[in-house]
């Protein structure tokens, strides 16, 4: 079934459904959307995509608060449940106390540019560590060169997507990596 979202705002050449709920939930009205850090500008948005309802447990690693925000907001809409981290230290911290009782994450949005450790490194640590060895991590950075691509690829993520991101494209990319993740397939 299609499901359809209304909104505001395009990111650079790319097109961005706006969820009509965020614009409340993060308190940013029509008038920030033109100084966003992002580059919105005003316009009406009707996207319609099909997509997976799903209920999987991501986190949202991103120093940024309100690009984490709008992520996680994003993910809400389409029946992701979504923690955040501000800082590699603190995902790791959140990812080492996972036990069965608070639940699991069933995949890492990460960022590279955070303060302290790196997205680099907090993905080589998540794939060095036994217990969340096969945790899928996809890269969402700002770092769009083919060098740091590869560098995310050799690091351990399973997918890499450069900020701007087009929102049905990280989409389908997530519910990809997850369905072959329930599945069974590496």
């Amino acid at each position: 079934m299609p499901v359809a979202h209304e909104g505001l705002g395009y990111l650079s050449d790319s097109l961005l459904a706006w969820p009509s709920k965020l614009t409340g939930a993060c308190s940013l009205r029509n008038s920030e959307l033109e100084t966003w850090s992002l580059g919105f500008s005003p316009g009406r948005v009707i996207w319609q995509e099909q997509m997976t309802m799903s209920n999987a447990n991501i986190l949202v690693v991103d120093d940024d608060v309100r690009i984490n925000a709008f992520i996680r907001e994003m993910l809400s809409n389409f029946g992701y449940r979504a923690e955040p981290a501000l800082t590699g230290e603190e995902a790791l911290a959140i990812l080492g106390d996972q036990t069965p009782q608070a639940g699991k994450f069933d995949l890492v949005l990460l960022d590279i540019m955070l303060p302290g450790i790196n997205g680099y490194e907090v993905c080589h640590r998540i794939r060095t560590d036994p217990s969340l060895a096969g945790l899928p991590v996809i890269m969402l950075t700002a770092m769009g060169k083919v060098a740091d691509k590869a560098y995310g690829l050799e690091m351990g993520a399973d997918d890499y997507v450069a900020k701007p991101f087009d929102i049905p494209d990280l989409l389908k990319r997530i519910e990809a990596i997850l369905s072959k993740r329930r599945a069974g397939k590496p």
